[in-house]
């Protein structure tokens, strides 16, 4: 008998635990909820908060968010009225209180969100995603502050009706997964779209197939992201109708397709100074001349680059520039600032590039190495005098030659590669180029302010003499 009582009022004693705090998930999520909604409008101006109407229930509650787009001042701008004319949306998310949110898994709470259309939008834009729900995002708010998000947008074919016509645009569902530390200091996300087809008039004609994004960064100091990111495409095909005669004949269809790409990059901070390192391969490559070229390789890197400097230069110029609402660009003497501050701690870097053809291997290289720049008595000769820069190039002789002659006569061909042998050996002539078994290679380097050609002197009149 005691044992059942027992076992009765620890029950109870659960079931009102588990409903407190289910009361206070659902309390806690409308605050954190409000201050995210401040921060984000706080820190990007473009974006700001309606009107944010909280409906809370005791395991459930119901949210409508409106968020308006814009800087004021751009009523005019026909990019900004043909994206979004009212420059507002609504959401309606249907949330769920933690502590246990089901397949969510444990957390704050948990919500599904979807815009709100108007009838007539909803009748346009059934017929576009063939009755699918355009637009879907879920999301999890987490006990220590962090939110994920998961993004569904359908698949879709505009104009409606049209999937056969040359002029369609068509996609397959994109998915895009987000997770935000609490402070917005931290992200990391993926990115993940199928294939999207672009058709035009005349011809003209894009499609991509296995487009996928990846990154991870911390904001290192204001205006600064570092961290890793990756993208990979797996086809890239453009196609467009002859811009030249001479390349084919009139009303055909010419195109360039790459395929198995990949880039990867990481960035990190080290006592103020920023390193990168990137990599990029490619499959194959095929030119409007019909050649193909691949596999491909590229390598990059920077070192001692100037954080505070970066940041300013992101500042000026980022992405994020558009969000902060800021306007006017910086005048000469910001310029220089920023020019100095990024040599001043004398950042090298370096890129490479190695790329198969038919006719053999193509290899370029360029490095940079500043030393010794300061602001004291700064000037374009002088920043030149103290960077040093190195390019190599190397290439198939008979490349040019291959690509230029391309669906030609054989008269045409002949004449062609007549000029170009013409040319090539001129420039051996006079040391542009060095010719090296069955390749041509130069090097061009900037040293001391000076300007050389494969080792001899190239005087320019804007440079020191």
């Amino acid at each position: 008998m005691k044992k059942s009582i027992f076992a009765a009022v620890a029950l109870v004693l659960l079931g009102a635990a588990y409903a407190g705090a289910t009361w206070w998930s659902g309390v806690s999520y409308q605050q954190a909820m409000s201050e995210k909604l401040q921060r984000i409008s706080e820190r990007y101006p473009f974006v700001q908060v309606v009107a944010h109407d909280y409906q809370p229930g005791f395991f459930n509650s119901s949210e409508e968010i409106v968020l308006g787009f814009g800087c004021g001042g751009d009523e005019h701008d026909p990019i900004s009225q043909a994206l979004l004319p009212e420059k507002q949306i609504k959401l309606h998310s249907s949330v769920r209180h933690g502590p246990f949110l089901g397949a969510s898994g444990f957390g704050l709470a948990s919500f599904e969100t979807a815009p709100v259309f108007s009838e007539e939008a909803k009748t346009a834009l059934a017929r576009i995603f063939k009755g699918a729900d355009p637009l879907k995002i879920s999301g999890k708010l987490s006990y220590s502050g962090d939110s994920t998000l998961q993004i569904l947008v359908s698949g879709a074919t505009f104009p409606p009706g049209n999937e056969n016509s040359p002029e369609t645009t068509s996609w397959q569902p994109l998915e895009i997964g987000l997770r935000f530390d609490e402070h917005l200091k931290h992200f990391d996300g993926n990115l993940h779209w199928p294939h999207l087809t672009i058709g035009l008039r005349d011809g003209y004609s894009i499609r991509l197939d296995g487009l996928s994004i990846r990154a991870n960064k911390n904001e290192e100091m204001e205006f600064l992201f570092l961290g890793e990111e990756e993208y990979g495409l797996d086809h890239l095909d453009i196609v467009f109708p002859s811009l030249e005669e001479e390349i084919q004949k009139p009303g055909e269809l010419t195109n360039i397709l790459a395929e198995k790409i990949h880039f990867s990059s990481r960035s990190k901070l080290d006592d103020g100074l920023v390193s990168t390192s990137s990599q990029a391969q490619m499959q194959n490559l095929k030119n409007i001349g019909g050649q193909n070229f691949g596999p491909g390789k590229f390598t990059g890197s920077a070192r001692n680059l100037d954080a505070q400097a970066l940041a300013a230069l992101n500042r000026m110029y980022g992405p994020g520039k558009l969000l902060r609402c800021e306007q006017g660009s910086p005048d000469i003497d910001e310029l220089d600032t920023l020019l100095v501050g990024l040599l001043k701690r004398d950042p090298a870097m370096e890129a490479n590039l190695d790329l198969d053809t038919s006719e053999g291997k193509v290899l370029s290289g360029i490095r940079m190495q500043s030393s010794g720049m300061t602001e004291e008595n700064f000037n374009f000769l002088d920043a030149l005098s103290k960077i040093g820069i190195a390019f190599d190039l190397q290439w198939p002789e008979t490349l040019p030659g291959k690509i230029a002659t391309q669906g030609k006569s054989p008269e045409e061909a002949e004449q062609i590669q007549a000029g170009l042998q013409k040319q090539i050996n001129e420039g051996v002539v006079k040391n542009f180029l060095i010719r090296e078994g069955a390749s041509i290679k130069t090097r061009i380097e900037l040293k001391e302010g000076r300007l050389q050609i494969n080792g001899k002197p190239a005087p320019l009149p804007f440079l020191p003499s």
